[in-house]
This record gives structure tokens, sequence and C-alpha cells, in this order.
């Protein structure tokens, strides 16, 4: 069984990384030059989302307990923006380059999906994707005790549904 997190808006604030770099364009959307020529240190030098450091590793111990996989999924076009996100993950979540699947287009997460795979993601169709797919999803908003819960309550779900 394996438990995928997202990262952007799910474990690192891109919205405040965006400002601090002012890669927003007048209609909100991401000026992908600028993020290009700022590169590596863009994606390597994101703070976690509030609360979020925190909670994934209480995920991962709870995982951790039942030998289920904890990875991240993201997406990201740029090469740079690959080692970004992969000298990011080693930094602040201490995981393996193998632990860290790193997608072109966030469509394509739906590969991922397994009867006893969980994707946790803010993107409603990526959900929608991966669930398509036979896996399942949790449609995350907010780090907070409740949603620590319902993930939990997710994982007990499909490792039980899983294990028969």
């Amino acid at each position: 069984m394996t438990v995928y997190f997202d990262m952007d808006r799910v474990l690192v604030d891109f919205a405040a990384q965006a400002e601090k770099y002012r890669i927003l364009k007048r209609n909100q959307r991401v000026n992908w030059v600028k993020v290009f020529l700022y590169g590596e240190k863009f994606w390597s030098q994101m703070n976690f989302l509030y609360f979020a450091d925190y909670y994934f590793r209480m995920i991962s111990m709870y995982c951790a307990e039942r030998n289920i996989s904890v990875k991240i999924l993201s997406s990201v076009r740029l090469k740079s923006g690959k080692k970004g996100k992969l000298n990011w993950c080693r930094k602040n979540l201490d995981l393996e380059k193998k632990d860290v699947i790193l997608v072109k287009a966030a469509k394509n997460k739906y590969r991922y999906a397994e009867a006893n795979s969980i994707l946790i993601d803010d993107n409603i169709e990526n959900i929608e994707c991966f669930e398509a797919a036979g896996g399942n999803a949790f449609k995350f908003e907010k780090w907070n005790e409740i949603t620590f819960n319902e993930i939990c309550r997710k994982i007990d779900c499909v490792y039980e549904r899983n294990r028969n």
C-alpha cells in the first residue's frame, strides 16, 4: 500500500513563494518564464504549508506502523523544478529519490493509481482521474486535527479493504 502526497498547496506554500518571487501576472496566472529564470532555488527554498511538516510526520509514522509506503507524487515540467523539488524533499522530508515521483503533467498522476493507493491532493481533477483509474484519493483543503483524522480513517479503510 502507498500513500502519495502532492506537494504544491498540500505540503509546500506555493502561493507564498509565488508572492515572494513576484511570479504572478496581473490575471493571477503564473509567469513560467520568471520561474524558469529563478531556476532550482524557486522550488528548493519553499516553506512548508502551515502545520504541513507536523502532520506529514504524524501520517508517516502512522503509515510506518502499518508497513505502508509514503511517497511524493507531484508535477513539474521544468528540469530545474524537478531538481528543486527533489532537493526540497531530501532536505525537508528525509525521503530518498525513489520515494519522490515527479510527473510532467498533474493529469498523469492517475498512472500510479491502484486499489491499495491513496493520493492526497488539493486539485479535484487530479483526484477524479486518480479514482477513475482505480485508486483512492483525499481532497485536501488545510492542515488541522480534523484533516489528520480523516486521512487516517481513509488509510485504515483502504488498508482493511485490501488486507482481506
